[in-house]
């Protein structure tokens, strides 16, 4: 062989060394890159918090409870995705789990039977997934959809069975003591050293990733693919029944929106983790925790900068997107890999447990963290409003009347739109490591585990449009940080009802009559109260009964948790010709409207939405000439939008105004001042207020122009300071104000 031959097999081969060094330090950079990004969010988060002056003990708290279901569940599903499988009904799984093991841990009190069921039930739930995608070659993705879908409507059918309200709750006091960090991090590092070693240190972990790298390899080396997916499939079910369990502890109140983004958070953890989701040698246990936590640190650095859950939801979209895309370019070739040897397996399993330990100790050593200082002393309030409605003209009307008001009183407002309990706990752990001093919760997915999680952080909280129900109240009346709650008692929801049926009749001559229900099939006690008053009113003919029912008991007992049946309406003076309910404004209630009013019922009672039904109805009416002129009456709101209303038949409108929520901030005033307020019994009030009523275009307009952020609000600034240190009995008679009672308060 000549020198330059040797010379080119020489450089060659340095060329070779060069491209094999580059290469392994690529994948080691590949596998590092998640417990870097983690490492890198959850520094930015401490330093934007401790920029921006937060609690970042408390904000720390709250990235493990946003951490922990989504790391619980894709832990589990790890075993899953490593293998090869798929699976998208987790989150409808856990729901379902979760009602189970509520429904369970409220009849026996038992905490370890209610974790048991929460378990057997998601196990039971996923091997059937298994079931159906191995041995009967179902298409896995298919397949998951369709039960994710199964799962959902089985749950909502569950809660609609056996809870109230469409919720069902378990009392706070069974789960409260487990309601902590601690045991949050450690049922967490449980299940992961669990995992871990079911992954690194036995057959079934090699099993799981050679059938994800290889099925064909696989089945030929003698390994039951179908065996081992069920298998699977069952240890990812125990991650669902803790997950299940850790989220009745927290928000203790469950309903059909309760873990609903459990599902999807899930793909995206095991994908920020460095998951493979084609499974096989490259999967990792530890992939599930790193990206939950590196979620939970994302969506507190962006809460810091952004208000609302769409911004959030849609970064994580183009993460995902990202992340995806880079791990597929260039490295899709299934080659197997040696696995690594034992002392690779114990520091993977070592670094989780050292990880574990270390947040249980940061921790453990806040958990009396976040305690504010005298509030008398500060200058300003800071309050964080929790609600799910942000686009209606009432939410909007109550937003600027709050900012306005609010800079008069140096207050400072933040909104924060809510879809189920888990939001709202973490809103409020949010709020509360900006160092927030009031919560008003316009939400109230679960009002328990909101007002526990308040009084944790010491943070005032209240209700300014809705009550709490009795069991609710009992576990809460006696909380110092809980200040009450003011809206409507059900006398006033049943005399809305009542007066608006009776003004209709008396001075509009009607006699028949469209009904919308609204939520009363759902079991909405303000709306069953609103259609109860309505039939109080007819009923007091003598002619005229429903179902064979005359009286207020009697007929709330008819139409609670139910449609109301024309047919059985019965009276030689009244017609009811038709019966809607529900909010699915679609071509079947338009088909069902327009039936009852060629039928004669051209008088539309409703107990609320009056403004949409009275938009169709216009509708229905301009296309159909003959049906003739309508009249709708509505308990809305006194707003800019419905004054345009009653251009198209809008004819009543009952609601509350933008000076409704001069109570709460009375309230939260005299609690930071030393004088709050409490009922006779020296418990948290539950306060009636009272409706304004506009029988026309101009009494509307009236009433908008005294209440109004460019002339003045009815209950300014002038009134809340004139109501500091004021007496119960004269809070509640400003709360039940009336239209003309409230000018007077203003002009005193």
């Amino acid at each position: 062989m000549s020198d330059q031959q040797t010379s080119q097999r020489t450089l060659t081969d340095e060329e070779l060394f060069r491209r094999r060094k580059k290469s392994l330090l690529t994948r080691r950079a590949v596998r590092l890159a998640p417990a870097v990004a983690c490492a890198a969010l959850g520094l930015a988060y401490i330093l934007a918090a401790a920029l921006n002056g937060y609690d970042i003990l408390i904000g720390m708290q709250g990235v493990v409870s946003d951490a922990c279901l989504v790391a619980l569940v894709a832990t589990g599903a790890t075993f899953i995705f490593s293998s090869g499988s798929f699976d998208l009904s987790l989150g409808s799984n856990m729901l379902i789990s979760a009602i189970v093991g509520g429904l369970v841990c409220k009849q026996t009190e038992n905490l370890f039977a209610a974790v048991a069921v929460c378990i057997a039930v998601a196990v039971s739930l996923s091997v059937l997934n298994s079931v159906l995608a191995s041995f009967f070659n179902l298409p896995v993705f298919i397949m998951t959809i369709v039960m994710m879908n199964v799962y959902s409507s089985v749950a909502t059918l569950m809660i609609t069975l056996f809870g109230t309200n469409a919720k069902i709750s378990v009392p706070m006091r069974l789960v409260r003591d487990l309601n902590t960090t601690s045991f949050r991090i450690i049922l967490l590092a449980v299940f992961e050293i669990f995992c871990c070693f079911l992954f690194y240190f036995t057959k079934l972990g090699r099993k799981e990733r050679f059938l994800g790298g290889n099925p064909v390899c696989a089945r030929l080396s003698g390994i039951g693919a179908k065996k081992l997916t069920v298998l699977s499939f069952a240890l990812a079910g125990i991650g669902i029944g803790l997950a299940a369990f850790a989220m009745i502890v927290e928000t203790p109140t469950i309903s059909s929106s309760s873990g609903s983004a459990v599902g999807m958070n899930m793909l995206i953890a095991l994908v920020f983790g460095g998951m493979d989701m084609n499974g096989g040698p490259e999967s990792k246990m530890y992939s599930a925790l790193l990206g939950a936590f590196s979620m939970a640190f994302l969506d507190s650095f962006m809460n810091i900068y952004v208000t609302g859950s769409w911004y959030l939801q849609i970064v994580k979209g183009i993460l995902f997107v990202t992340v995806v895309a880079l791990f597929s370019i260039g490295n899709r070739s299934r080659i197997l890999r040696r696995e690594v040897n034992m002392k690779n397996r114990i520091l993977k399993t070592v670094s989780i447990m050292l990880f574990s330990a270390f947040m249980l100790s940061l921790l453990s050593a806040c958990q009396k963290g976040g305690n504010k200082g005298n509030t008398d002393e500060q200058k300003s309030l800071k309050i964080g409003v929790l609600r799910e409605d942000d686009t209606s003209d009432e939410a909007r009307t109550w937003e600027e009347y709050l900012k306005t008001v609010g800079k008069e009183l140096n207050m400072t407002f933040d909104f924060t739109t809510t879809n189920s309990s888990s939001s709202e706990v973490s809103a409020i752990n949010t709020y509360a490591s900006k160092g927030y001093d009031a919560i008003l919760l316009f939400s109230d997915d679960d009002f328990v585990a909101s007002v526990e999680t308040a009084t944790n952080k010491k943070m005032y909280i209240l209700s300014p449009t809705g009550h709490p129900t009795e069991e609710q109240y009992d576990q809460i009346k006696d909380n110092e940080f809980y200040l009450g709650s003011v809206a409507p008692l059900e006398d006033t929801e049943y005399k809305a009802g009542y007066d608006m049926a009776k003004y209709f009749v008396e001075e509009k001559d009607q006699t028949a009559f469209t009904v919308f229900g609204g939520a009363t099939l759902y079991g909405s006690t303000m709306h069953i109260n609103r259609l109860t008053g309505m039939l109080s009113y007819l009923c007091e003919d003598p002619s005229t009964s429903y179902d064979g029912a005359k009286k207020r008991d009697e007929l709330y007992g008819k139409v609670a948790g139910q449609s109301l049946d024309p047919a059985k309406f019965k009276s030689d003076k009244y017609k009811i010709s038709g019966y809607m309910d529900g909010f699915a404004f679609d071509d079947a209630f338009s088909t069902k409207l327009t039936n009852s009013l060629t039928s004669g019922g051209k008088c539309i009672l409703t107990v609320g939405a009056g403004g949409v039904v009275t938009k169709i109805a216009y509708g229905i009416t301009s296309a159909n000439p003959s049906v003739g002129k309508i009249l709708v009456g509505g308990i809305d709101a006194i707003t800019s939008e419905y004054a345009s209303d009653f251009d198209l038949g809008y004819a009543y409108d009952c609601g509350k105004y933008a000076s409704s929520m001069a109570p709460a901030l009375i309230l939260i005033v005299n609690a930071v001042n030393g004088s709050r307020l409490t009922a006779a019994d020296g418990n948290a009030p539950r306060v009636g207020s009272g409706y304004w009523i506009a029988k026309s275009k101009e009494e509307l307009e009236n009433m908008l122009k005294a209440d109004n952020a460019t002339d003045g609000y009815c209950f300014g600034k002038k009134v809340i300071e004139r109501y500091r240190g004021c007496t119960f009995a004269e809070f509640e008679k400003l709360c039940m104000a009336d239209y003309e009672t409230a000018k007077m308060v203003r002009d005193e």
